[in-house]
């Protein structure tokens, strides 16, 4: 296997295969209290549906997370997040039906960017276990929220 090339997924498919797979894992869900920081991180008003709803996401992509580490690769670099762009699209979905506007704000001349629903998007990372964590915040992340929304919509 050493010095062979990895033939690439074809295209639109997951990065690793998970036909067949069992997993056992710990779960993961957020304490109330970080829910709410979540949510007035993005300007909004904390509810029970709303602290529901960020729990059942941030537990999804964790659960989903867990899975990919444990399937088999399918071709490809190996750094592969076969979740991100659809845990992206959850963010704003959960953000505008409780009544936030998504948008990730302009780069100010000091280099940094900022919104409300950016705020939020950061609140949630920081409250994944830090291995499931993306390490790049700011103009980084703002572009791979943007980037994966854009990626969703034209499909």
């Amino acid at each position: 296997m050493v010095g062979e090339k990895r033939e690439n997924p074809a295209l639109g498919r997951l990065r690793k295969d998970y036909d067949g797979q069992t997993l056992w894992y710990a779960d993961f869900e957020p304490k109330d209290s970080v829910c709410r920081d979540i949510i007035r991180a993005g300007g909004l008003t904390p509810s029970a549906e709303f602290i529901s709803a960020i729990k059942a996401e941030i537990s999804r992509y964790v659960y989903w997370r867990n899975c990919q580490d444990g399937a088999l690769h399918g071709g490809g670099s190996g750094r592969t997040n076969d979740f991100w762009e659809e845990h992206a699209c959850k963010m704003i979905e959960i953000y505008e039906s409780f009544g936030g506007t998504y948008g990730l704000g302009r780069r100010n001349t000091d280099g940094k960017v900022g919104s409300p629903f950016l705020n939020f998007a950061i609140a949630i990372n920081e409250a994944l276990p830090e291995e499931f964590r993306r390490r790049t915040m700011g103009p980084e992340y703002a572009r791979a929220i943007r980037r994966a929304y854009q990626n969703a919509k034209s499909r």
